[in-house]
């Protein structure tokens, strides 16, 4: 059940968050707010965000970075795909969609 793809998910997963730890250990400045604009570039304040009565989708759209939007789809994606193939593992689903998924070669 723990086979193939899945493995392969689990074990890209890992890599990616082995590789954010290594950056946030070798450089842990990263996770700190800038206070003040580095020399050379004019300081521009920005208001703080006011929060509306109600968070809408448009609010949304237009006060979330679109690289949150697609780490976020990318998760729903990926964590559909296991689903499905973890799924399509199990003996009732198999009967129910009439599909057979052979994890071990047939010896004869």
């Amino acid at each position: 059940m723990f086979g193939g793809r899945l493995r392969a998910s689990i074990e890209g997963i890992i890599s990616v968050i082995s590789a954010a730890q290594t950056r946030i250990r070798e450089n842990p400045s990263i996770l700190k707010k800038r206070e003040s604009a580095p020399s050379g570039e004019s300081a521009t304040s920005q208001a703080p965000l006011q929060l509306p009565e109600k968070v809408t989708l448009d609010w949304l759209f237009k006060n979330v970075p679109y690289s949150l939007w697609f780490w976020l789809i990318a998760a729903f994606i990926t964590v559909f795909g296991v689903g499905v193939s973890v799924a399509f593992k199990l003996p009732f689903i198999q009967q129910w969609y009439g599909v057979m998924c052979k994890l071990l070669p047939s010896v004869h």
